[in-house]
């Protein structure tokens, strides 16, 4: 099934939207998707382990992660998104998924909770990225993983002109280098175990016409979503970071 597909958020929750949503899946965003592909390959997770999604949004990756059997806790400093999370548990019956209020960077909670912990553009957004990692690492059992998502700071320049593209809405900073977000995991104990760039060309072509196009790429958005797919075959760096660490 499409991911995404059985989430039912309240903001577009009629029988049009629940058409689409099952034929395509949600978000019907090619930057939201292609990401989303990109992090679930990622993910190797076992039945009944405890996950925790530090930044969840409105918790997508929250419930896919529920439906292939984790435990499942999205954190967001945003109470509109965590409605929206708690709306699509309950209208899915998923009783191994909740959420919370919370800042990452003050987790209530016990250390040593969480098998695997994601974060997903988040730390671009944080006042103090190493307050935060070191929350995450705090959270995480010995020999845990972490997989973060960032915007990588040498971004290609936009492919089309004048699309009106923006990059770092709300961003504290512009982005990561592999060795700017290597230092701070380094000093909370994290080893790199796996590095991938993502939004390479074809993706990044695929990002910038859903955003000059408005609404329209909703209504475009499988064959936008095939586009980007063909990152595959490129051998670009991306403009987007993929990183795996695990706790020493």
């Amino acid at each position: 099934m499409p991911f995404g597909s059985q989430f039912h958020d309240p903001l577009y929750d009629r029988p049009i939207h629940n058409l689409y949503r099952t034929l395509f899946g949600y978000l019907p965003d090619v930057a939201e998707r292609l990401k989303a592909h990109y992090v679930m390959k990622k993910i190797d997770l076992k039945i009944g382990e405890w996950v925790l999604d530090a930044g969840c949004g409105i918790g997508v990756y929250c419930f896919e992660m529920a439906h292939r059997g984790a435990n499942v806790l999205g954190v967001d400093i945003s109470s509109k998104s965590v409605r929206r999370g708690h709306y699509a548990a309950k209208k899915a019956n998923l009783n191994n998924v909740a959420f919370i209020v919370a800042d990452i960077c003050h987790l209530p909670f016990k250390g040593n909770s969480f098998s695997t912990v994601i974060c997903i553009d988040v730390l671009e957004h944080t006042d103090n990225d190493l307050i935060s990692i070191v929350e995450l690492h705090r959270a995480l059992i010995n020999r845990g993983k972490i997989l973060i998502h960032v915007p990588h700071i040498n971004r290609i320049p936009c492919l089309i002109k004048n699309s009106g593209f923006v990059t770092n809405i709300d961003h504290v900073r512009e982005g990561y280098s592999l060795q700017s977000l290597q230092a701070p995991l380094a000093s909370c104990d994290f080893e790199i175990i796996l590095h991938k760039y993502t939004f390479k060309g074809f993706g990044n072509f695929a990002y910038e016409v859903g955003f000059k196009i408005g609404k329209l790429r909703f209504l475009l958005f499988p064959i936008l979503y095939v586009i980007a797919r063909l990152d595959a075959f490129s051998r670009r760096r991306g403009n987007e970071l993929l990183v795996v660490a695990k706790k020493k």
